[in-house]
């Protein structure tokens, strides 16, 4: 019930409501709780709202608008799921990354990131599968 609650809530921010992006990240923020319990490849899936999985790819990849969460799930979910590739996330994280690499937008953006970006990167930093990038993503921990 409450995946189906936080899919709705999500839902009306994805569809264009007032403050849409930081709407959705504030209320994404407990399904991310759920996602590093689950860990990586539940992160990545694919989503399925109807079904109740809410992921960093619900909503055609609307989170990989941020180049944050465009860097982590370009560094964690090739490696985690197998049709990451061209997904709407994919798709939407390359271009939020605008030719940089997940790690020098992570060690560049992360110090300057809002609070809420810090507290889901500082959650799911356990999930990257590279030191350097674990590194970086850590950092949101520290403040």
């Amino acid at each position: 019930m409450r995946k189906m609650l936080m899919a709705g809530v999500i839902g009306v921010a994805a569809m264009g409501a007032p403050s849409a992006k930081a709407d959705m990240l504030a209320d994404v923020k407990s399904v991310v709780d759920s996602l590093v319990k689950q860990g990586p490849a539940y992160a990545c899936k694919k989503a399925n709202i109807f079904g109740g999985t809410v992921t960093l790819r619900s909503f055609e990849g609307r989170l990989c608008t941020d180049p944050r969460i465009a860097a982590f799930t370009q560094a964690v979910c090739p490696q985690a799921v197998s049709d990451f590739a061209n997904s709407g996330c994919d798709t939407k994280g390359r271009a939020a990354l605008n030719g940089k690499t997940p790690l020098d937008v992570l060690k560049a953006q992360m110090s300057s990131a809002p609070a809420i970006i810090k507290t889901l990167m500082c959650k799911v930093s356990s999930m990257a599968p590279d030191q350097k990038i674990k590194d970086a993503l850590s950092a949101a921990c520290a403040g």
